[in-house]
């Protein structure tokens, strides 16, 4: 295989004149290891990114407040907010199954 892709090469090589096979040398002996070294730097960046990425905690910041009528979703790590509802007797039902009850010292049953 490796002698065909060569013999494949010489043949198209041997068309052009001594210049331009020289031009496409000097082009691919430059370009290639430039390319490569940009390919690794950007593949480096990405990765260093998704690494990055990892320590954020992604669902456990995120909760459901009311604040002046209106229900929001904050965003507690960022301070980014979204607003979800302008009706708050519409959507208190879903902010209550949302959030987790909490039991008052003292109040809780035994059995």
């Amino acid at each position: 295989m490796g002698k065909e892709i060569s013999e494949i090469i010489k043949s198209a090589f041997s068309v052009l004149n001594k210049d331009a096979r020289d031009m496409i040398s000097v082009f691919v002996a430059v370009f290639t290891p430039m390319l490569m070294v940009f390919g690794f730097f950007f593949i480096f960046m990405w990765g260093m990114k998704t690494l990055d990425s990892f320590d954020e905690p992604k669902d456990k910041c995120w909760s459901v407040q009311e604040l002046k009528g209106k229900i929001y979703s904050v965003n507690q790590c960022t301070g980014e907010t979204k607003i979800i509802s302008g009706n708050t007797k519409l959507k208190k039902e879903k902010i209550n199954k949302e959030q987790p009850k909490k039991e008052k010292k003292g109040t809780s049953e035994k059995s």
